[in-house]
């Protein structure tokens, strides 16, 4: 049976319910998507900062979904396959390390317009925080302390 909490290894935080924080990443990957097809529309200019091509190829309702399932993917990968403790910081530069990979190996094509719009370090910048978003939504939540680095005695 996989352990739902996290552990003082992982966290030092109060126990963490993963289930709920993975549903948390889904739900923040959702509203987050239908808010860029939204804001590209009206904000976005002519190209809609290069999603148009995104959208029009996956439709709104599965970027939508696309977007809520790889985001609970992500967390699960980050919770249970990397183990590594839940911070800021941790999850900012996971997020640029998913953003670059999907930038390098082009694993949504229909991404390119806006990769070439924002350049590599905003769209790093904007890689890092869907991924701090659920975090941070959790435990204020929760009423639990932010996380932001890890503590120097903190050797886990």
């Amino acid at each position: 049976m996989i352990n739902l909490y996290i552990n003082e290894k992982m966290s030092t935080n109060n126990k963490i319910d993963m289930g709920h924080l993975i549903s948390v990443a889904a739900v923040v990957g959702v509203f987050g998507d239908l808010s860029l097809q939204i804001l590209s529309k009206c904000i976005g200019g002519k190209d809609g900062w290069g999603l148009n091509v995104y959208f029009a190829q996956h439709g709104p309702g599965e970027s939508l979904f696309i977007a809520g399932g790889m985001m609970a993917i992500f967390y699960m990968i980050y919770i249970y396959a990397l183990k590594l403790p839940l911070t800021v910081f941790n999850l900012a530069v996971y997020g640029i390390v998913w953003d670059i990979l999907f930038r390098g190996y082009r694993l949504f094509d229909s991404l390119d317009g806006y990769y070439k719009h924002l350049g590599i370090i905003a769209s790093a910048f904007w890689g890092g925080i869907p991924m701090v978003a659920p975090y941070i939504l959790y435990t204020f939540y929760k009423g639990e302390k932010i996380q932001w680095f890890r503590r120097n005695n903190d050797r886990s």
